[in-house]
């Protein structure tokens, strides 16, 4: 008999609590039954004037001793490329590659999004992939790449304090030089589970987080490639609505993820419920 699991995680208030400050909820909820989403970002790389700013762009330290990364805009065409052949091989990874990392830098998404997905082309046959809870700080992320040379598709763990990359997850696959294909990561609590082209290629779940994984921003990976295109970018979050309560009772209108506070709220508990 299917049963409807109870979601995990909590819900955190931040803020100064006084009149006219704000407070903001935020969750680590994950749900085994799995939540409905909403789009919280997507670019699909045409003309226009925010392109250039929505994106930063980071070179692991173990390939950035072959040549650096050539990141750019093709906005006639609509798109995102990067055409230099930076390159280095990671020590047990399965063939994959270090490489260099184009990521969205909207503080929106350096949090617990759950779905992300690009339109990926080749023209060369090493690796590209798509990167989850990615760190601005530090780099460190969970990649999903494939690599045609190899035929090897891998869900590792990066460490770019350490220099450092473990394989989650492997298996064979391959992708086809010079045709647009489809990559998604799903993010759920510690499991992340990889598709391309719509179809389930492998999963992974990373022991070493009891809860869900780290917050992060998403990005685009390439490795050895050139040239690789990207476009059709779309991340996704949990669909989760907030109640802000006044000492237990809910606030009529009071369902964003953040709250002013008013003279009604001085000297009372407030809390949020998701």
């Amino acid at each position: 008999t299917a049963v409807n699991d109870t979601p995990s995680g909590t819900v955190t208030i931040s803020g100064t609590t006084a009149e006219d400050q704000v407070l903001t909820a935020s969750n680590s909820l994950a749900d085994d039954d799995g939540f409905t989403s909403t789009t919280i970002f997507e670019d699909n790389f045409n003309a226009d004037p925010y392109v250039n700013t929505r994106w930063s762009f980071f070179d692991e330290a173990l390939a950035i001793n072959t040549r650096p990364s050539n990141w750019s805009f093709d906005s006639s065409n609509g798109r995102i490329k990067q055409t230099s052949n930076i390159y280095a091989t990671i020590s047990d990874g399965q063939g994959a590659l270090w490489g260099t990392i184009a990521y969205v830098n909207n503080p929106g998404l350096n949090t617990y999004f759950t779905d992300f997905q690009a339109s990926v082309y080749s023209g060369d046959n090493d690796d590209v992939g798509v990167v989850a809870r990615y760190s601005v700080n530090t780099g460190s992320h969970y990649r999903f790449s494939v690599r045609q040379q190899t035929g090897k598709a891998v869900i590792l763990r990066v460490d770019n304090t350490s220099n450092t990359a473990t394989v989650l997850s492997y298996v064979s696959a391959t992708y086809t030089q010079n045709q647009w294909f489809n990559i998604r990561l799903v993010v759920d609590g510690n499991k992340i589970t990889a598709f391309k082209d719509g179809v389930e290629v492998l999963s992974a779940i990373d022991s070493t987080e009891g809860g869900p994984l780290p917050a992060g921003t998403v990005g685009l990976f390439t490795g050895g490639n050139t040239p690789t295109y990207f476009d059709d970018v779309v991340a996704k979050g949990p669909d989760i609505s907030y109640q802000w309560k006044r000492a237990g009772a809910a606030i009529s209108g009071a369902t964003a993820s953040t709250r002013t506070l008013t003279q009604a709220d001085v000297g009372k508990a407030i809390t949020v419920t998701a």
